[in-house]
């Protein structure tokens, strides 16, 4: 999976937690650059800036920095969409994520 996945990912992720999305496919560039600031910024201190796990607090942090550039690897050939929204929004828990509001950076 590419970075671009995983940034496509945080903005549905982020629009779903936050309001329903007003992002046409007429503004897919502007989506893009809006999910690439929101993954540099709540993101990639811990999964980095390619998304390989190693951001600049994950040495800090107990847990393994989950490798998203992996996820359609490890989930027989499909992004985990929902998952990875589920995740994002606090609905799965995940303990480097905290409770409902994940930890931003």
């Amino acid at each position: 999976m590419h970075l671009r996945s995983v940034i496509i990912a945080a903005t549905l992720g982020f629009g779903m937690a936050t309001t329903t999305p007003t992002i046409t496919l007429a503004d897919q560039h502007g989506a893009f650059d809006l999910g690439e600031e929101a993954y540099m910024t709540f993101c990639a201190t811990c999964h980095g800036p390619l998304a390989e796990g190693n951001g600049p607090l994950s040495e800090m942090i107990t847990d393994k920095i989950a490798d998203l550039t992996q996820l359609s690897i490890n989930n027989h050939g499909e992004f985990p969409m929902l998952r990875v929204i589920h995740i994002i929004d606090g609905r799965t828990g995940l303990r480097g994520h905290g409770g409902p509001m994940p930890v931003y950076g």
